[in-house]
């Protein structure tokens, strides 16, 4: 049993990237991939992990109750956080944060993570299902929004060999909402080199997401350079899109790329639109 409570900045796009990776390509070159609000949240969670073979099942059953309202500027402010480059981008560090429904939101929250690992091949896995049961809120800006949706969240990561010595990764992300169309502090986002490169950084938003990307990396082991060693090639093909009570077209990216340890140049291209994006980033892959 897990008791918590307490006033903090939450985001609902930590899927797109790691707390350390995105504060860093956050302070290098003021690409921060998340969206934010502020809350008062108070949780009571009820869970247990259960050993399988190579792995582990992480149950819980919760209830939490959350005052949340809108953090920062709604148009590009003055001033800025601070970032090596790309702090006075209105693209980037001062990019607007989307407003959210002030009030408070009580629900019911069932979750359920996977991590499993055998001859290297790695699933990491969570879902999570939300019933809303009380939303007392004024509207800022935004949708209107039921107070009873239900919203289902699943992500889910693989990597597993491939031919030879190359090796392949997976991942899905999904965001489905019912019942009526939830509060923009349930919207999820995407866009930016973090998952569509030739969309803007988190271009689309809504209540229903969905994104899947395959990357296939082939290690150069004829070449050792120091400290990073090896440098690698690789092609990603991804397709995402996000929207308030329906999905758009889903957007392709087709993705050649080059990097070694830390570091990784990648060339995408919609074949549909014919947009292009080249961006050099911080990168945790092979």
């Amino acid at each position: 049993i897990l008791a918590e409570g307490g006033r903090g900045t939450f985001s609902n796009d930590k899927w797109i990237r790691g707390d350390a990776l995105n504060s860093a390509a956050s302070l290098g070159v003021g690409s921060d991939s998340r969206n934010y609000y502020r809350a008062d949240q108070v949780r009571l969670t009820l869970g247990r992990r259960i050993d399988i073979t190579h792995g582990s099942i992480e149950p819980s059953i919760g209830v939490q109750s959350e005052h949340a309202w809108s953090t920062g500027s709604r148009t590009p402010p003055p001033k800025s956080p601070w970032s090596v480059f790309g702090r006075s981008s209105d693209e980037k560090m001062k990019r607007p944060n989307p407003a959210v429904r002030k009030g408070t939101l009580a629900s019911a929250i069932l979750e359920s993570n996977l991590d499993w690992e055998k001859d290297k091949v790695a699933i990491k896995g969570t879902a999570r299902v939300e019933a809303a049961f009380d939303h007392s809120a004024s509207i800022e800006n935004g949708p209107s929004s039921n107070s009873n949706f239900r919203q289902v969240t699943v992500d889910v990561r693989s990597m597993f060999p491939a031919l030879m010595d190359h090796s392949f990764e997976f991942q899905l992300h999904w965001v489905g909402t019912g019942n009526g169309i939830a509060p923009p502090q349930r919207f999820a986002y995407l866009g930016g080199s973090g998952t569509i490169a030739t969309m803007k950084l988190l271009e689309q938003g809504g209540d229903k997401l969905f994104y899947v990307s395959g990357l296939y990396l082939v290690p150069i082991h004829q070449i050792m350079l120091p400290v990073v060693g090896s440098p690698y090639i690789g092609l990603r093909y991804a397709a995402g899109a996000a929207g308030i009570g329906k999905l758009p077209a889903l957007v392709q990216n087709i993705t050649p790329m080059i990097g070694v340890r830390f570091l990784r140049a990648e060339y995408s291209i919609d074949p549909s639109s014919k947009k292009s994006a080249f961006s050099i980033g911080l990168s945790l892959s092979p």
